[in-house]
C-alpha cells in the first residue's frame, strides 16, 4: 500500500514585502528560499497542499476553503502600498468537505463556497512562492481567532488522520511568523532589522530547537514567553505540531531574517517514519 496521509511539512512567511527584488538583502533571501521548500514539496510526491495561513482569520470555529476555483486579484488591507496580488489556483471541495466534517463534533467547523471569496495574502503568497497554482489542489485553512494551543494541535492532528483516512498524501504549509513585532513607521527596507534584542533571540531559539527536533522545546519555550509578541498566539506552530505529531522531525532552515521588524523563516521539516 502507498503511503498516505501527511507526507511533508513546511513554513514560509506570509508578507507581500518579499515579492519586491533588490529592495533588502532579508527579503530577497526568503522569496529564493521558497524554491528549497518547493523542491521538498515535489520530493514527496504529494497530491494536495494543506494551506494554514494565520492572515485568514475566522471567528466561529476553522473554515475549510471548498471553492473549486479561486481567482482574481487581491490588495493586502495592510500593506496596500506594496501593489496587487493576482491570483489563480483549484482547490479540492471533497476533501474540504471531510475535513471540515472531522474536526465536528470536537470543534466548530465549517466550509467555505462563495464568489469572490477574499483570499488572504498569506494564503496567495505560498501558492504565487512555490508554484502551485498548476501543480496541485490546495485546501487553505482557516486560523480561529479563539483556538489556544492545545485546540490548534487537535484540530491538526484530525486533520492529518483525516487525509490518511481518505487516502490523500498532503503536504502541509503554515504561512506564518516567528514574531510578530512590525515596525509602526516607515523604514529603509535595506536596513530592515528584528524589531528587538528579543525577537532576535527569540526566532533562532526556536529556529535551533526545531533544526534539533526539539518540538516539545517550541511549545514549551512559546507557554513561557511574556517578552515578544507571535503571531496568532503561534497557533501555526501549534496547528503544525499537531499535524505531524509522532513524525515531527529536524526542521532544515533555508531562510532565517526581519520584514519589517518581524522576524520570518523559511523550513521545511524531515518526517520520523
Amino acid at each position: 500500500m502507498r503511503a498516505r496521509g501527511i507526507v511533508g511539512a513546511g513554513w514560509l512567511p506570509g508578507l507581500p514585502h518579499i515579492l519586491h527584488k533588490g529592495k533588502s538583502p532579508s527579503w530577497d533571501a526568503l522569496r529564493v528560499a521558497f524554491a528549497d521548500v518547493a523542491e521538498d514539496i515535489a520530493r514527496s510526491r504529494a497530491d494536495i497542499l494543506l494551506l494554514y495561513s494565520t492572515q485568514w482569520l475566522s471567528v466561529l470555529g476553522t473554515s475549510v476553503q471548498a471553492r473549486p476555483l479561486l481567482e482574481g486579484v487581491h490588495v493586502d488591507e495592510n500593506w496596500h502600498e506594496w501593489g496587487d496580488l493576482p491570483f489563480r489556483f483549484r482547490t479540492h471541495p471533497e476533501l474540504a468537505g471531510v475535513l471540515a466534517g472531522a474536526l465536528r463534533p470536537a470543534y466548530p467547523a465549517r466550509t467555505v463556497d462563495y464568489e469572490g471569496f477574499p483570499v488572504d495574502t498569506g494564503t496567495i503568497l505560498a501558492v504565487q512562492g512555490l508554484g502551485l497554482a498548476r501543480e496541485m489542489p490546495v485546501i487553505p485553512v482557516s486560523s480561529w481567532v479563539y483556538a489556544d494551543a492545545a485546540k490548534s494541535t487537535g484540530i491538526g492532528a484530525l486533520m492529518a488522520r483525516a487525509i490518511e483516512t481518505a487516502d490523500h498524501r498532503a503536504y502541509v504549509v503554515v504561512s506564518s511568523l516567528l514574531s510578530a513585532g512590525y515596525f509602526t513607521t516607515e523604514i529603509d527596507p535595506a536596513a530592515d532589522r528584528f524589531g528587538s534584542v528579543d525577537d532576535e533571540k527569540w526566532c533562532r531559539s526556536v529556529v535551533t530547537l526545531l533544526e534539533g527536533g526539539n518540538w516539545a522545546g517550541v511549545t514549551e519555550l512559546a507557554g513561557a514567553n511574556r517578552s515578544v509578541k507571535l503571531d496568532m498566539q503561534f497557533n501555526g506552530f501549534h496547528f503544525l505540531r499537531g499535524a505531524l505529531g509522532s513524525r515531527a522531525g529536524r526542521a532544515r532552515c533555508r531562510s532565517l531574517g526581519p520584514v519589517w521588524g518581524t522576524g520570518a523563516a523559511v523550513m521545511h521539516f524531515d518526517l520520523e517514519g
